[in-house]
């Protein structure tokens, strides 16, 4: 079982990252840990779609599925916990989603409009819980190492996120936001692409990065991509944190 950090401050991680400390997972344990840290981060995407129709429960049911079926062989595979001790650790946070569900339902009963709220218990059901649950399991077994590969998977997505965008420009913050393939929320694309620009900015502060041409790069790639994206907020947000 891997070690587990004694205090979890990912910004002091990034600040001080170091390469050299990092233990190598084995390969099947790695290859599952990083689908786990991309699928989430898929979902959170996927999560945020302003959309009750039936396609966008489907979507989010199966990365919800998808998941939680490499949880369950991370838990195998990489021997992180034991599935009961992890229910033990998140009873609280299932008894209070037991009864935040108990009071969404006994508040359809008064709703003017009770098929639109089974439609958010309903999304409550297939996303929010199991992401929350799954957030829960990836802060309890969280380690040095994995903090590492879920990194890479983020800053991983967040390029490839940005190239795409910069490419077929699928933002336009001037009208109203419709869910298509090629009409992106710059809203959400913002707050992603600018989160990401942060860890790059924060890796870049490291000492114990020697070679730091990629990650200028890559910074310069972010913030481009954040500025096309048009959230002023994002923009303000990364001004900040570069004058600080």
């Amino acid at each position: 079982m891997y070690e587990k950090i004694k205090t979890i401050n990912l910004f002091h991680y990034i600040l001080f990252f170091n390469p050299k400390n990092i233990v190598i997972m084995q390969t099947k344990g790695k290859i599952v840990y990083l689908i786990i840290s991309v699928v989430f981060i898929l979902n959170i995407f996927v999560s945020e779609i302003s959309s009750y129709k039936t396609h966008s429960f489907y979507l989010k049911g199966i990365f919800t599925f998808i998941i939680a079926i490499f949880a369950f062989l991370d838990i195998k595979i990489n021997n992180v916990i034991k599935f009961k001790v992890f229910l033990k650790k998140i009873k609280n946070p299932l008894i209070a989603i037991a009864l935040f569900l108990l009071i969404s339902l006994v508040s359809l009963s008064n709703s003017y409009n009770p098929a639109f709220g089974f439609k958010k218990i309903v999304y409550l059901l297939i996303s929010v819980f199991p992401s929350i649950i799954i957030f829960s399991y990836l802060l309890i077994t969280i380690t040095q190492e994995r903090i590492y590969y879920f990194l890479i998977s983020f800053i991983g997505i967040g390029v490839i996120f940005a190239v795409v965008s910069l490419i077929i420009s699928p933002f336009d913050p001037r009208t109203v936001y419709s869910f298509r393939l090629t009409r992106w929320s710059h809203v959400i694309g913002g707050r992603f692409l600018s989160s990401i620009t942060v860890v790059l900015l924060l890796l870049n502060f490291s000492k114990n990065i020697k070679s730091k041409l990629l990650l200028n790069i890559l910074t310069v790639i972010l913030l481009v991509a954040t500025y096309f994206v048009g959230l002023k907020a994002a923009l303000i947000g990364l001004f900040i944190v570069i004058i600080s």
